[in-house]
């Protein structure tokens, strides 16, 4: 296990989030404001790269889902995915 975990951990890129545009923060804080503000950089980063949320934040995630917003994975959903590849 602790293998498979360095293997994707060495595909892990480190953005600045200076590079999101005011306009994809705003929408992501329109979706966040009312779980939890402070998560909005986290919506915000995978709306920038066009691709899905894995969080382990059960609240951040089902309030997510609850707006029709299901490009979110969370942790258990992902490591699932990954066993059944």
């Amino acid at each position: 296990m602790q293998i498979f975990f360095v293997s994707y951990l060495k595909r892990i890129n480190f953005i600045n989030e200076d590079s999101i545009t005011n306009e994809t923060f705003f929408k992501a804080f329109e979706m966040t404001h009312d779980i939890d503000e402070k998560d909005t950089v986290f919506v915000a980063m995978p709306k920038h790269l066009n691709c899905k949320i894995f969080s382990g934040d059960k609240l951040l995630v089902n309030g997510l889902r609850a707006k029709n917003f299901n490009d979110v994975l969370l942790t258990d959903e992902l490591l699932d995915l990954l066993r059944n590849k």
